[in-house]
């Protein structure tokens, strides 16, 4: 609050706004009063006629004397700022003012410009008692207690969790805090995003109230987050030649466990060249079956959540170098139009005779979505598997027998054409041996 007036002449108050400030009428009759002159610290006691006005706010109440010995003429207007703090106006015939406690200790001393020459000086004299300060404000609600009413204890790298508080008493205008013992950890109000550190954190929320009177109220919650293993890609050549040694396939691990162990094996004709226990791992190729090279992850993290987890790759050594050399026809396919074209000719015949191996090249792109077959006629009733040998994106054909075939996309109607293979040729008859002549018989005479 604040308050202002002017004083005209010892008592006569004008223009007033408020009602901190009220004149003191002194209790032995007449209009001012009669105060030891402050600013002087001689021997003799000397009075000073004063006007005093009695200032009261929630804090307590100060006394401020006016020296009006001068009544004619004099005049001044206050203002108080609601904290024991005065301005003053238009100063006439005072020269001088104190504020006091209520009980007449003396706070300040002003001194007006007709005394000071200038601006008003204000004196605080040596042992100056001090104004009254307003203390706390009286609570009128409670707040004793703040909990954790929910959210997560387990938590993953990088888990959003939002986490909610129970109050006892009676507070409504509560300010919760919550903060993370771990740097990490990134929090809006009562949002945790989980940072990437592994293991044992502290979260603390604080919480206040300014009309219960309460600041620094807290609860805890201790939060383990886990590391995890997250996928194992096995990379390398998923098309080694029969022979080829030294062939390097990485393990990449995603997650966030530590301290990671690897474990490689390797089946078929694959074998293991070197340690098997690095992330990466040379392999030697010594035949054309099948093979599968698997990498098992583990950890020795702390805090790691999964069990180990393996990735492989599976591959079949091409040989197709010696193969295709093998053949006796070779073809390169593609599509165009829904069509298959052999050799740049749409759906052209192939000829061949039984026994002989035909190779068809399908590494073409125009084959992606179209996967070329071998049927036993165009309407891919039955799909031919004697005699197939794939390896990639090479396909060998070797007919035992003849007959007619039909060359078909496994997704798609009539887009090939026939194979037609004739019998092999019959193996010339061995000649009969010519037999001896017989011997002559002699004639009779």
């Amino acid at each position: 609050m604040a308050d202002s007036l002017f004083l005209v002449g010892v008592k006569d108050i004008r223009k007033h706004t408020g009602t901190e400030m009220q004149l003191v009428n002194p209790l032995r009759g007449g209009n001012t009063h009669q105060i030891k002159e402050w600013w002087r610290n001689g021997v003799n006691t000397t009075y000073t006629t004063c006007t005093i006005f009695k200032v009261t706010t929630a804090a307590g109440t100060v006394k401020l004397a006016l020296a009006t010995g001068k009544p004619e003429g004099a005049e001044i207007r206050i203002d108080h700022d609601g904290s024991f703090n005065f301005s003053f106006y238009h100063m006439n015939e005072i020269e001088r003012a104190a504020l006091y406690t209520d009980g007449m200790e003396l706070i300040e001393h002003y001194v007006f410009p007709s005394i000071a020459g200038g601006p008003i000086m204000t004196v605080t004299p040596a042992g100056a008692a001090d104004r009254p300060t307003a203390g706390p404000p009286t609570p009128t609600e409670t707040l004793t207690a703040v909990a954790f009413a929910s959210g997560k204890m387990n938590a993953l790298p990088g888990d959003i969790d939002t986490y909610t508080f129970t109050h006892t008493g009676t507070a409504t205008d509560i300010v919760d805090v919550l903060t993370s013992s771990d740097s990490g950890d990134s929090i809006s109000g009562g949002t945790v995003t989980f940072g990437q550190t592994g293991g044992s954190r502290t979260l603390t929320v604080t919480s206040s109230s300014s009309n219960a009177g309460v600041t620094g109220l807290t609860d805890t919650r201790a939060v383990t987050v886990f590391h995890l293993i997250g996928t194992v890609t096995v990379s390398g050549d998923v098309s080694p030649n029969d022979g080829d040694t030294g062939v390097v396939y990485t393990a990449a691990i995603g997650g966030t466990a530590e301290n990671l162990s690897y474990a490689w094996t390797a089946t078929g004709s694959a074998s293991i060249d070197g340690d098997a226990d690095q992330q990466s791992v040379t392999i030697d190729f010594s035949g054309t079956d099948e093979s599968v090279i698997t990498c098992s992850v583990s950890s020795s993290d702390s805090f790691v959540q999964d069990s180990p987890q393996s990735g492989n790759v599976t591959l079949t050594p091409t040989v197709f170098s010696v193969l295709v050399a093998a053949a006796d026809d070779s073809y390169v396919v593609t599509q165009a139009g829904g069509y298959y074209y052999i050799d740049g000719v749409q759906q052209a015949e192939v000829t061949a005779t039984a026994g002989e191996t035909l190779h068809f090249d399908l590494s073409d792109a125009s084959l992606s979505g179209h996967p070329f077959k071998i049927y036993t006629d165009s309407t891919k009733t039955t799909e031919v598997t004697v005699g197939i040998e794939q390896q990639g994106t090479d396909l060998l054909f070797t007919p035992p027998i003849s007959g007619t075939f039909s060359y078909q996309c496994g997704a798609h109607a009539n887009m090939g054409g026939d194979i037609t293979i004739s019998a092999a040729a019959a193996p010339s008859p061995t000649p009969a041996p010519t037999p001896a002549p017989s011997p002559s018989s002699g004639g009779g005479y």
